[in-house]
């Protein structure tokens, strides 16, 4: 794996989480109490400071860059999505990493090109109640990582992954009914190359209860 590879795979792993931090703050999972104000890639983001969702974040990070150092192609998407209380996916945050390889560094040196459109990302999720509908008060998330089956066999035996719950696609119960596709970034610059959008639920409701 060349060194560019590795900064930019580096670079996408601090992007799911801040990313995966906001998500929850804007799409309001959890109190604004238990979120602190940082500034990355020049903006405002908010980052949980729950003990227990950050400890599975962290692991969650870990299993994903694991995934990829068996080979990039071999991640095919990460998706955040956000359920009601019967576990019925109601929205869906998708992220598909692009091969990195062939990049150089040269034209963008510090990384200007890749912060400005990672800046956008941020600050159109923060306007994400204008185009998304409110979700339930009682909802729930879990991060879904699609990686091919040779892939997942290797990360069962990787000791670094036995906390993080891989499961058959069979049992997997992520995918949106009735989704709408709403596009969110697209980067395309020397450091980075990736493509994330969100799917929601036609039906969903914010009333909604047990």
């Amino acid at each position: 794996m060349s060194q560019d590879t590795v900064v930019a795979m580096d670079i996408y792993m601090e992007f799911l989480e801040v990313a995966f931090h906001n998500i929850l703050f804007h799409r309001k999972l959890y109190p604004e109490a238990v979120f602190k104000k940082s500034k990355v890639y020049g903006t405002e983001v908010h980052m949980i400071t729950h003990p227990d969702v950050k400890t599975y974040l962290k692991k969650v990070l870990i299993g994903i860059y694991e995934a990829l150092t068996t080979g990039e192609d071999n991640v095919k998407f990460v998706s955040l999505v956000i359920s009601d209380v019967h576990e019925k996916p109601i929205e869906k945050y998708v992220f598909s990493f692009q091969s990195a390889a062939g990049n150089s560094f040269n034209d963008d040196p510090y990384f200007l090109q890749t912060e400005e459109a990672l800046r956008a990302f941020c600050l159109k999720l923060s306007t994400c109640h204008t185009y998304l509908k409110p979700i339930p008060t009682d909802a729930t998330f879990k991060v879904v990582v699609t990686v091919r089956q040779a892939t997942h066999i290797a990360l069962n035996e990787n000791r670094k992954c036995q906390e993080f719950p891989w499961i058959r696609k069979s049992e997997d119960k992520a995918v949106v009914p009735r989704g709408k596709l709403l596009p969110l970034l697209e980067v395309d610059t020397r450091s980075l190359s990736l493509i994330s959008y969100v799917i929601q639920n036609k039906e969903v409701d914010a009333t909604d209860k047990a």
